[in-house]
C-alpha cells in the first residue's frame, strides 16, 4: 500500500517464522508499527571457530551409528580420503551449488576454504559410523574493503538451520537431521532472544540437537561478552574450550 516492495533474500517457515531482506529506512519503520511483526533483528557476521589440534576425541563404545550430523560450516572437501564414506554432498547456502563442496576464493584460486573439512574430518574420527551432511552457510564473501573473505551471516546460518531440520525441504521434519553442529560464531553476540535463538529453539522443538561454540574473541571475550552467538541461545548446548 506505501510503495514499498521488499524482496527477501530467505524466507524460513520451519525453524523461525520470518524473512530476511534488505529494508531502507521507509520499510523498516512500517514493517516495525505491524502488530504482526514479532521482531527486527540486525542481520550480523559469523567467523569460523577454532579447531583444537590435538585431535578429536571419541566416546568409548559411542560410534553415531544411525545417526546424521548437519555440519553447518564452511564447504568440504567431498573427496577428502578421511571422509570417504562418511560424507554426503550436502546443501550450499551462500552460493546455491549442487553440493556443499569447497569453494577456491574468487580472487586467489590457490585458497580454498578449509574450515568445513577439519571440522568434518574430527567428526568422521569421533562418530565413525555417524553421516555428515555439510551445510554450506559460510564462504567466501564481499567484504566492505573489496576483496573476498569466508564469512557466514546469520540469516544463512539461519537458512542452514532450516535445512538440517528439512533437508529434502518437502515440510516433513521426519528426515530432520537429529545433530546440528554449527562451526562458526557470531562474535559478543550474547543474545538469548534474538532471530538466532528463536531458530535454535524451533530446531530443537523438530528434534534436533544445535551445538555451537561459545567464543573465540581471546583477551577481548571477558570485555564484550566471551559467549559468541547463537551458543548464547537457551536451546543450544554451547561448547567451549580452554588453552
Amino acid at each position: 500500500e506505501a510503495g514499498i516492495e521488499v524482496q527477501p533474500d530467505f524466507s524460513f517457515t520451519r525453524v523461525l517464522d520470518g524473512f530476511s531482506a534488505r529494508l531502507d529506512p521507509r520499510a523498516f519503520a512500517l514493517l516495525r508499527r505491524e502488530v504482526e511483526v514479532a521482531g527486527i533483528y540486525p542481520v550480523r557476521a559469523a567467523y569460523p571457530a577454532s579447531i583444537s589440534s590435538s585431535g578429536p576425541v571419541s566416546l568409548p563404545g559411542a560410534t553415531g551409528g544411525g545417526v546424521t550430523v548437519a555440519l553447518l560450516d564452511t564447504g568440504v572437501d567431498l573427496f577428502n580420503a578421511s571422509l570417504r564414506g562418511h560424507v554426503l554432498p550436502g546443501i550450499d547456502v551462500v552460493n546455491g551449488n549442487d553440493d556443499a563442496h569447497a569453494v577456491a576464493n574468487p580472487q586467489d584460486r590457490t585458497v580454498v576454504e578449509g574450515h568445513g573439512t577439519e571440522l568434518a574430518v574430527a567428526l568422521a574420527a569421533a562418530a565413525p559410523a555417524a553421516q555428515v551432511l555439510p551445510i554450506r552457510i559460510a564462504g567466501w564473501q564481499p567484504t566492505v574493503s573489496g576483496q573476498d573473505a569466508v564469512y557466514a551471516r546469520s540469516d544463512q546460518l539461519v537458512e542452514g538451520l532450516e535445512f538440517a531440520v528439512d533437508p529434502n525441504q518437502d515440510g516433513d521434519a521426519h528426515d530432520a537431521a537429529r545433530v546440528a553442529l554449527v562451526g562458526v560464531e557470531e562474535p559478543y553476540a550474547s543474545f538469548t532472544d534474538d532471530a538466532e535463538a528463536q531458530a535454535v529453539q524451533g530446531a530443537v522443538e523438530l528434534g534436533t540437537v544445535v551445538i555451537a561454540p561459545a567464543g573465540d574473541e581471546g583477551a577481548a571475550g571477558p570485555v564484550f561478552g566471551s559467549v559468541a552467538g547463537p551458543a548464547a541461545a537457551p536451546a543450544a548446548v554451547a561448547v567451549a574450550a580452554m588453552d
